[in-house]
């Protein structure tokens, strides 16, 4: 029987070999370097390039068999199939509050569960000047009928109380910021990219460790409380980030420092 027990060049960490090879195929798939219609590998070419046993890439293409991304054609070989084009959804990580306000009308918001936060997720612990307790929310956000956000929201729970029912339903701070009795002072949003664990796979409709976007974002009020905490998991074949680069200081007689 054929082992992988000798070819840990390839495997890192706790997470299966057949599933980072799979995540692997997966993205070459996603980023075009295999169109629909290509032919993939063999197996004896994928085994050699991974240097995994014949078990662990069957396991590999199984799985991607079975999202669908795949096909296999008797006597010719297994080929990428014809995908639904997804929609894009573009964030601009320097932004003004108007465009950060239009974006939440991208989607539509769906809940799937509010309670009192008995506690805050571990990156919020540490932020200064918390709010006593907290309202959570968690919602998923659709567009062209595709999941493609996974919301968090821990908001102040006396502003929670204000509108709850508005707020649970509809863009909680599109509502928050039109609030006569609030006003904001601060925005802070941080980006970063991991994969989606079991739960946030399920809610986005993707496989189990697929590339995902996360955003962590701190507003505050006149008294520099942190009244808003939210995090969300975006799709990272959908999620795009643009990044403006300002040339108003320009100037072409400039000295350039180089990094």
């Amino acid at each position: 029987m054929e082992s992988d027990s000798n070819y840990n060049d390839f495997q890192t960490g706790d997470v299966p070999l057949y599933l980072q090879i799979a995540a692997l195929l997966r993205q070459r798939i996603f980023d075009g370097y295999w169109k629909p219609k290509d032919r993939l590998p063999t197996l004896e070419q994928l085994m050699s390039e991974f240097k995994v046993a014949r078990a662990t890439v069957r396991q590999a293409i199984s799985l991607l068999y079975g999202e669908g991304l795949i096909e296999r054609q008797r006597g010719r070989g297994t080929f990428v199939r014809e995908r639904q084009k997804l929609p894009q959804v573009v964030l601009s990580a320097l932004t003004d509050w108007d465009t950060l306000i239009a974006h939440f009308s991208v989607g539509k918001p769906f809940l799937i569960e509010t309670k009192k936060a008995e506690s805050l997720p571990s990156w919020a612990t540490n932020i200064p000047k918390l709010s006593d307790s907290y309202q959570f929310i968690s919602r998923t956000q659709v567009t062209k009928n595709i999941t493609y956000l996974v919301n968090n929201i821990y908001l102040d729970e006396a502003i929670y109380q204000l509108a709850p029912f508005d707020i649970i339903h509809g863009h909680a701070i599109k509502i928050i910021s039109e609030m006569p009795q609030i006003t904001l002072t601060s925005c802070q949003q941080t980006y970063s990219f991991g994969v989606a664990d079991a739960r946030i796979a399920n809610l986005l409709e993707v496989p189990v460790n697929s590339a995902v976007g996360n955003m962590y974002r701190v507003i505050r009020d006149n008294r520099g409380i942190a009244i808003v905490l939210v995090q969300n998991w975006y799709r990272a074949d959908i999620m795009t980030i643009e990044i403006n680069v300002s040339l108003q200081n320009y100037s072409k007689g400039s000295e350039v420092r180089k990094l």
